[in-house]
């Protein structure tokens, strides 16, 4: 059994059903600790708290964000050859235990300005999400580990826009040309432009910007109307 392996496995089976996340999210403190950074627990209602673990002293740039709690009902972990089974393994406690260990192979890389924020609520109503939005330190990325298939995904600008509702779709003709999809070396320039201290090809203005311009698309199509940004 691999370390990897066997904190996926810890993680799994200490229950963190949503409204139950303490017990892991006090496993975590713990052991981010004994791992050499400063964690402390963020309080969202009573009894649930998010994880948020720095550095000692460093502001992070990055912090790697994902979720503490499950959907019911808990079952503890399993493996076999290939997987790992479990309530939680797959979203999102093998997701957190590879950012733990990434983090830590970054720290022990030299690399100091990485954080880890893990949250409580991401199954009901993401009030550890909200909450987090209140911590004094704010870091300019965020990565965040949702399952998906197991694919990185990434949002871009094409040809068209498509919306679909339960009742109706439309789909929009954009008048630029369709984007090359060329992830892999956008993904490398981010990193690189990252670990060099300098600003993304896109700042963080742009992407809230995009977002701004998403939603009023959204909003649109909800209400048929047109929605003006400032």
């Amino acid at each position: 059994m691999s370390d990897l392996t066997d904190y996926v496995r810890r993680l799994v089976d200490i229950p963190s059903v949503t409204g139950s996340e303490h017990a892991l999210a006090a496993f975590l403190e713990q052991d981010l600790r004994e791992r050499g950074f400063s964690a402390i627990l963020q309080d969202v209602v009573a009894g649930r708290q998010n994880v948020y673990a720095v550095s000692p002293g460093v502001l992070p740039r990055v912090v790697f964000c994902t979720h503490l709690d499950t959907v019911p009902p808990f079952y503890p972990s399993s493996e076999d050859e290939e997987h790992i089974y479990g309530r939680g393994s797959c979203d999102a406690k093998g997701i957190l235990a590879a950012m733990v260990f990434a983090a830590r192979a970054l720290r022990e890389a030299g690399i100091h300005e990485v954080g880890l924020l893990l949250v409580v609520g991401e199954e009901v109503d993401n009030m550890g999400a909200i909450t987090a939005n209140h911590l004094e330190s704010r870091s300019r990325y965020v990565v965040v580990g949702e399952p998906d298939e197991g694919a990185l995904r990434i949002f871009y600008y094409a040809s068209k826009l498509f919306f679909f509702g339960r009742e109706k779709s439309k789909e929009i003709p954009l008048t630029e040309p369709a984007m090359p999809a060329h992830f892999g070396a956008q993904m490398r320039s981010f990193a690189q432009r990252l670990l060099r201290g300098e600003d993304p090809e896109a700042s963080g203005e742009d992407g809230l910007n995009a977002l701004q311009v998403v939603l009023a698309a959204y909003e649109s199509f909800a209400t048929n109307r047109v929605v003006e940004l400032e």
